[in-house]
């Protein structure tokens, strides 16, 4: 269960004594809306995803680094976290 991620989930588990146990969670997606002005080439986590304006991408929830890159002004890092079931929106002004 996360509260910051409005995520929660169950799962079922043997638990075997002296062993260990690990339980894979499938995290679910959010739509994440992205602008810049003027434009701007955008990167998630270290891929290309686009040109700005992207209206929905889906993106699974918790943290990302977005980066905005325009070759007339200097290139932006925006930390972001996407939360379950809400439209995160990211919008930047591209300046010198």
């Amino acid at each position: 269960m996360s509260d910051t991620l409005a995520f929660r989930t169950s799962a079922t588990v043997d638990i075997v004594a002296g062993r260990e146990a690990r339980v894979p969670v499938q995290l679910p997606k959010a739509a994440v809306a992205i602008n810049a002005i003027p434009w701007a080439e955008v990167w998630i986590d270290g891929q290309k995803a686009g040109e700005t304006p992207i209206g929905s991408i889906d993106l699974t929830i918790g943290p990302h680094e977005i980066v905005f890159k325009h070759p007339e002004f200097p290139e932006q890092r925006h930390a972001v976290s996407v939360t379950a079931g809400e439209l995160t929106r990211v919008s930047v002004e591209m300046r010198k």
